[in-house]
């Protein structure tokens, strides 16, 4: 079915979209524009004038708002990344999008598998994510006109100035009149998302053509369902299931594969602000899973469909053999999200001079803002030359030291400590290694300019203690949080170049 209405929305604020309609605890962001957003700002704008329309546009399905997804810098569209797409857990960043494979019709070579989660791939291989970030706030008090007591809050927020491509399916009953009012509602740019009357949620809209997509070539054997938002399925007796059934998606007659599919289950409780109460919660398939199912007739083409409840605020798209589940090595390359240009981006004339003046500055601001994080930089500055004296003493290139997820752990613990005896405590637990044969926290190495060898864990012993002696100056807790999380870039940096050394040399 091609789209009714397509259009690209840029972001001219950033916008919240949260998870969960909760107001209390954290708030987990949504990486894209929910169709359940889109078809609230429309009623909102339509319901009353409308009239018993509403009842067609808005509950019957007849009318589907679906997930705007992120455009790519190519200008496709980006849809979630399959769940059966997994890549070398050991590679480094820059090889893992040609190794990444799809483990539904392939292996990973002996290979330890990490799943793609949080990102978009585009139809000829591209993939890319969404550039977000994480803010805290403080509530003010509208009688006082200060900080509440217990007023800290957060949440994750999609950067502005990125674009989004937002479709409409409208059934061919749907009054022409009707269907020009959506399109005008949308054309007039509604404010979407959370906070939308602070400093959120600015949009602005222009129409899109519809993108064409390529024929698949299905197995004769086999057909593969993509979920492109999640999904409610039904079993017999109207209870939501999680096992999918071929006739559901229009495979009459075939089989579902468990041991070949990739799906995560979650529940949905969507909140109906016109009744101002939560819905029954829904047990759902979420984006991206991969269904495979064998044997069987029929089927539908390579462009999206919606089955089950809930299609009109974007619930139930999916598509079937799509060519990238077909393919082995699917992704080919790594692209950017389209942005819209700014002034703010065009490049300024620095004379070396300045340069060099700015930089100065901009160390001196971050130093004395943040003394411990200078101690801890001071103190990681050398840690390249750790790894590689590591390495030198046991005779190897890689594989000697702590790993960048054992340095985030430190961390965890260092946040964990109530105070400095605590966490030297903690030490004995986190700093212990299983393999002898490539230790991480007991190999030892060469500091800068020093004769006698220590290990990593001495070198953490020895950095706690220095810190404690500022403890006028800052907290020796935050100064090992600051040490593990540069430690922990260190550490990536050093084994993602040594792979690329290694990968060279073969070559």
């Amino acid at each position: 079915m091609m789209p009714d209405l397509v259009f690209e929305l840029v972001l001219e604020d950033d916008a919240v979209f949260s998870a969960s309609a909760a107001t209390a605890g954290d708030h987990t962001g949504l990486d894209y524009i929910p169709g359940a957003a889109v078809r609230g700002a429309v009623a909102a704008a339509l319901y009353r004038r409308l009239g018993s329309a509403a009842r067609v546009v808005f509950h019957s399905g007849a009318v589907r708002f679906h997930d705007a997804l992120p455009i790519a810098e190519t200008g496709e569209t980006g849809w979630p990344v399959p769940l059966s797409f997994h890549r070398p857990k050991d590679v480094a960043k820059a090889g893992r999008i040609a190794a990444t494979r799809n483990l539904h019709l392939v292996g990973m070579d002996g290979k330890q598998p990490e799943q793609w989660r949080g990102a978009y791939v585009t139809a000829s291989g591209g993939v890319f994510g969404v550039d977000m970030r994480y803010v805290l706030k403080n509530s003010v008090s509208e009688a006082t006109g200060r900080v509440e007591e217990g007023g800290l809050f957060g949440h994750h927020r999609i950067c502005r100035g990125q674009k989004f491509a937002l479709t409409i399916d409208i059934d061919s009953d749907v009054e022409p009149e009707i269907v020009e009012l959506i399109d005008e509602t949308i054309m007039s740019g509604p404010k979407l998302g959370r906070s939308r009357n602070t400093e959120f949620g600015r949009v602005r809209v222009t129409r899109r053509a519809p993108e064409t997509r390529k024929a698949s070539a299905p197995s004769a054997d086999m057909r593969v369902v993509w979920l492109l938002s999640d999904t409610i399925l039904f079993d017999g007796f109207g209870c939501s299931s999680v096992v999918p059934t071929a006739e559901g998606f229009g495979l009459a007659g075939a089989v579902f594969r468990a041991d070949r599919s990739f799906l995560r289950v979650a529940t949905r409780s969507f909140f109906n602000s016109a009744l101002g109460m939560h819905e029954p919660e829904q047990t759902v398939l979420c984006r991206g899973s991969v269904l495979v199912f064998e044997g069987g007739s029929g089927g539908r083409a390579s462009t999206p469909d919606v089955v089950g409840p809930g299609r009109d605020r974007g619930l139930g798209r999916f598509v079937v053999d799509h060519p990238l589940l077909l393919e082995g090595a699917p992704l080919t390359r790594a692209v950017e999200i389209a942005k819209m240009k700014s002034a703010d981006d065009d490049p300024v004339d620095v004379s070396a001079e300045e340069a060099s003046v700015l930089a100065w500055l901009s160390r001196s601001r971050s130093a004395s803002r943040d003394p411990a994080l200078s101690f801890a930089r001071e103190a990681c500055r050398d840690m390249e030359v750790w790894y590689a004296s590591a390495g030198l003493v046991r005779g190897r290139r890689e594989g000697i030291g702590p790993k960048p997820s054992q340095w985030n752990r430190l961390y965890v613990e260092a946040r964990r400590a109530r105070s400095l005896a605590d966490f030297r405590k903690r030490l004995a637990d986190v700093c212990t290694d299983t393999d002898a044969e490539l230790p991480a926290w007991g190999a030892d190495f060469f500091p800068s300019g020093g004769a006698k060898p220590l290990t990593f864990k001495d070198a953490i012993v020895a950095f706690a203690d220095a810190a404690e002696t500022k403890a006028r100056d800052f907290s020796a807790l935050l100064a090992i949080q600051y040490f593990a999380r540069e430690a922990a870039e260190k550490a990536r940096s050093v084994m993602a170049a040594g792979v690329a050394e290694g990968t060279h040399e073969h070559t």
